[in-house]
């Protein structure tokens, strides 16, 4: 009976370590941002556009009544003219790697619709150098509505495919690389060890 109440007391407390005190689980596709919703239906694969720029502006406001908070850009193009791109929810954006500061040369493929009474691009992917902010697919499908995929064979594929290549990449990694990937194993099994030796 020991071991197992040591058992879960271990993971209790690596699961609790793991989430920063602030921290705040996401409803993904939610707040007004989901599949079926008003500003997820304006996207219109018919009038999608690309084109390159500087951004000169950052904003953070509500697209649309009924939704939360979503980042926009204001990207100036090469050929002086300035266009408002809507990103995505605050949430998803702030949680991806690629980020977009002022003055960041971008790349801008979306969609033009009329969001908040103007003229916008809806964005489905912003490129800057070799690195994207990928935001929805080219039928414009939010990527963070994770179940519009999950149901999808296509993505799943893909995204199989995906982590496959990732674990050759790691697999093909030095020594000392590979073994940092089952620290967090390593780390439960060293504090359930020690429980069980009080």
């Amino acid at each position: 009976m020991r071991p197992l109440l040591s058992t879960f007391i271990a993971g209790a407390v690596l699961t609790t370590a793991h989430l920063a005190p602030a921290q705040k689980i996401q409803n993904y596709g939610s707040g007004g941002f989901g599949l079926a919703s008003t500003y997820a239906k304006l996207y219109d694969p018919t009038t999608t556009v690309s084109f390159a720029g500087r951004i000169t502006g950052i904003t953070v406001a509500s697209p649309m009544n009924g939704a939360g908070n979503s980042v926009r850009v204001v990207v100036k193009a090469k050929n002086g003219g300035s266009s408002l791109v809507e990103l995505g929810p605050e949430w998803y954006v702030n949680n991806q790697r690629v980020k977009l500061h002022l003055k960041d040369k971008v790349v801008v493929h979306g969609s033009k619709v009329m969001l908040d009474g103007r003229g916008s691009i809806m964005a489905s992917r912003v490129s800057k150098g070799k690195q994207s902010l990928v935001l929805r697919d080219t039928s414009g499908r939010p990527f963070w509505n994770a179940t519009a995929f999950a149901v999808r064979p296509r993505f799943r594929k893909r995204l199989v495919a995906y982590f496959m290549d990732r674990e050759q990449w790691r697999s093909n990694r030095s020594k000392s690389s590979a073994d940092s990937i089952g620290g967090a194993h390593r780390i439960a099994e060293g504090a359930t060890h020690a429980l069980q030796l009080q």
